[in-house]
Formats: C-alpha cells, structure tokens, sequence
C-alpha cells in the first residue's frame, strides 16, 4: 500500500503514526523532519502552494505504483488532497466538502439554509465591491480573506478610514460584527458521526494579538449547559454541510448577549495553538494522531473516558512591538502547567502575524475550568514578571 502525504509541521509525526508498516510513505513537507530516510520518497520544497515541481513529482509517483491513500494536516492542503482521492477514487473526503470547508462564503450558505445562525456577509472581489458592501452591512464589521486562516488579514472595522488599503487582499468576505464571547469545539467524525466533542471559550479576543495581548483557551466541564448547546450547534452545522465520513473539526461560535448562539466558521481539520496538547491532558487522546490515522483508513471505535481526566486550557504569549531585553531565567515552578515553550531571544520584534503567533506558550491544567482559567492569569503575570521590553 502506497500514501501520499503532505506536512507543513514537525509535530505531525506521520512514520509514529501509520496504521500500517505496509504502507509506504511519500512525502511531500513544507518543513524539516527527522530521518527522511525512514520515508518511502520523500520530497522538501520551500512552498507546496507555489513550487510547480510539486505536482510533476505526483504525477511521476502515480505512474509509478497505485495510491490507496492521501493525508493532510493542513486547511491549505484539504482541497488538493481531495481532488487526489477523487481522481484517484480512494477514500475520503471530496472536493464538495473539502471547498464547503475552506470557503467561509459558501459554508456561510449551507448553514443558513438549515436555519444556523450567521452574521450576514458580503463577498467582495474588488474596492467597488468593498464599498458597496460596506454600505450594506455597516459598521462595525469584519473583513477577512474568504478562505483564510489564523485570523491573518482579519480586521474589525468601525469606520472607512480605517480600511488598510495595502492589506486587501481580494476575494474578501465583509461580514457583521457580533457581539459576544467567542467558544470553539473541537473534535472527531468518524462513520460521519461526532464521535468526540470537546467544548472551549476563548479568554480575550482572536485578534487581541494585533494589540499584542495574549490569547487564552478555557475547556468548559462537559455536561454544563452550554457544553450541551454549542455540541448541538456543532452538529448541526456538520449536517449542513457536504458529508465526509471521516475528519477533525474545528468550529467557531459567538454567544451574544442575547444568548443566541451565532456560527462564526468551522474548518475541516484539527485545531492550531495547543488544542492538540489540551485535548490529550484533559481526555487521553491524541486528536492529530487519531486524524491522521483516519486518513489511512484506520475504523476503529474511539475509546474514551467516562469523564474527562481533568479540566484544560492553553495560553500563548504574542511577541511585542519591540525591543525584548530580559528573559526567564528559569523554567515557570508550576506542576499544574505543561507543554511549556519559549521560543524567543532577546532582540527587536514587530509583533504577532497571526492569532497563534507567539513566543511563550503552556497547557494549564486544573479541577474546574475556573481554576485554570485563575493558573493562566498567575502563569500570565509570570511571565510579564519575568521579562523586559522596551517599546
């Protein structure tokens, strides 16, 4: 049996986590991996988007042996990886529901026809266009790229003039403002059920990285009320959607304060930051390796805990607008945190490029969701304590 895998990051330990020794891996990464040797093929580009060889090393691979599978990690690669497995006529998911995923126009379209709650929108394709829909929709309003991802090129706008002509990048999507706290669910399809959930709330804003701010991840207990509701609303935005049997998800909702519950996006892969790391501290599993296990046709039931093993959340620290002159000196003296990183030395920094840029990150654990989120402020202060910037 033969793969075609494409990987954009070293965490996705694709050799770790085959089904099979009978499959041969061919690789094609995006970044450096260990032992490439270990790989049936293996093939290293700067950028698959761009790098035409990418597609003539496929063509020559598929003359050579018959594919049974291809993998992805990455949003940016759904689309291609499901026109590969249809051409091919192997399993899984499909350009339909690969495009449904990845353009938040269209998944916008499927949703509010099954009666789902979502800001309404415009997509632009040009300034005219922008300025029309800008009169349309009002202000404040959200301008993001249609298929676009960890809220870069992401923009709330309270007036025209704050309109950052250099940055558009078109097609866009001009969208209303929502008020509320944002949550996430992240989890598993498998058969094309969920067959894992998990419920989560941000602790500030997915673009308080453009003030430099931290971004925080709360996992709420499962059972609570509004773990039922947003499970509800995930599922139901799912069967909305072009079917795919098998996948991770990640979904975005607003709770306004009315208390409706209004569908921000939902993307057909794993979450970024450490939902990963989160989601394995609280329930024991691995949602990436679970995933991309799917991928090479792995059906096995998922076993899980009757109750979660402890409440989780994660936290990122975004680099500053500055110069960073004193770093920790040693290690943060908490055993309720793990999966700590810091990635930085001292020098100047022009701030954070997208919502999970950052140059601190950890998992915080605790007994109830109120608890951890009290680690991350104390975490949070530590780290402040713990360093010097100069703007």
């Amino acid at each position: 049996m033969h793969a075609i895998v494409f990987i954009r990051s070293p965490l996705f330990d694709i050799y770790q986590w085959r089904v099979s020794h009978a499959i041969h891996l061919h690789v094609i990464a995006q970044c450096d991996l260990p032992e490439t040797s270990r790989f049936a093929s293996f093939y290293r580009t700067e950028d698959i988007d761009r790098d035409s060889e990418v597609a003539v090393w496929i063509e020559k691979l598929i003359a050579a042996q018959p594919v049974d599978y291809v993998v992805c990690h990455s949003e940016y690669d759904l689309i291609r990886s499901a026109q590969l497995r249809e051409r091919l006529g192997i399993e899984g998911q499909r350009p339909e529901s690969a495009l449904a995923y990845r353009d938040k126009a269209l998944m916008k379209a499927y949703c509010r026809r099954q009666g789902i709650r979502v800001a309404d929108w415009h997509t632009v394709v040009d300034r005219a266009d922008l300025d029309a829909a800008l009169g349309q929709i009002g202000f404040p309003c959200v301008i993001k790229p249609v298929d676009g991802g960890g809220s870069r090129n992401t923009s709330v706008l309270r007036h025209a003039s704050e309109i950052d002509e250099a940055a558009l990048c078109f097609p866009l999507l001009v969208e209303q403002f929502i008020e509320g706290r944002m949550y996430h669910v992240d989890g598993l399809v498998e058969q094309g059920e969920i067959a894992f959930a998990t419920v989560s709330f941000y602790t500030t804003s997915c673009l308080a990285w453009q003030q430099g701010m931290p971004l925080g991840s709360v996992m709420i207990e499962a059972g609570s009320a509004i773990d039922t509701r947003m499970k509800e609303q995930v599922r139901r935005a799912i069967a909305a959607l072009p079917f795919v049997a098998q996948m991770a998800f990640h979904a975005e909702f607003f709770l306004t304060p009315a208390d409706k519950i209004v569908l921000c996006e939902i993307a057909a892969r794993s979450g970024g930051a450490l939902v990963p790391q989160t989601i394995e501290k609280a329930w024991g599993i691995n949602i990436n390796e679970r995933w991309l296990r799917q991928q090479q046709g792995e059906k096995q039931a998922l076993r899980l805990p009757d109750a979660a093993l402890q409440q989780s959340g994660w936290f990122l620290l975004p680099p500053r607008n500055g110069l960073l002159h004193r770093l920790p000196a040693t290690e943060p003296p908490f055993d309720w945190l793990s999966h700590y990183r810091f990635n930085a030395s001292a020098g100047r920094y022009r701030g954070a490029d997208s919502s999970v840029s950052h140059i601190a990150a950890g998992v915080i654990s605790g007994r109830s969701s109120q608890e951890v989120e009290e680690r991350m402020a104390t975490f949070s202060r530590w780290l402040n304590d713990n360093m010097e910037w100069e703007a």
